[in-house]
């Protein structure tokens, strides 16, 4: 019976939620869309390397089995961290806003490339992604040509 069927939460709320509160922290300050979602992105990155049970479970195992409701209360997750990437993005004035569905496509993107290293249980690989990630990401939201910052996988 699944979790849907029985009426409990999905079991990757808690650290969805942990998750959300670290990313948002990180995104708060002052800054461009490039400062912020490099912020974000990395403290997923590197909050997610750091617990594998933890990536395996918001990003692969809701697609690995045929729980409705984890699978639909990842979806919403998606949406949440979708919103927080849209609203940064509106709080740039050289980032253009672009679709509501381009958000949290994106965020299903990144989430996509993390799921990939944690069924491989290669997650200590996640940091190595920010770099690729910023600049994927940036390419909706900055004019071609636009300054693009350099990232390494590690601290710049």
């Amino acid at each position: 019976m699944s979790a849907a069927e029985q009426g409990a939460p999905w079991s990757g709320d808690a650290g969805a939620q942990r998750l959300f509160g670290l990313v948002r922290s990180a995104c708060a300050g002052a800054g461009d869309l490039p400062t912020r979602l490099e912020a974000g992105l990395r403290v997923a990155l590197e909050t997610l390397a750091a617990d594998p049970e933890l990536a395996h479970l918001l990003t692969a195992e809701p697609y690995l089995g045929d729980d409705e409701a984890a699978l639909e209360a990842q979806r919403e997750w998606i949406r949440r961290f979708g919103e927080l990437l849209r609203d940064a993005a509106a709080k740039d004035p050289g980032a253009s806003a672009g679709p509501p569905f381009l958000a949290p496509f994106l965020i299903g993107g990144v989430r996509f490339q993390i799921a990939r290293l944690a069924i491989n249980r290669e997650v200590s690989e996640l940091p190595r992604l920010l770099p690729g990630m910023l600049d994927a990401v940036l390419a909706y939201y900055l004019e071609p040509g636009e300054p693009r910052p350099l990232v390494r996988a590690g601290r710049r």
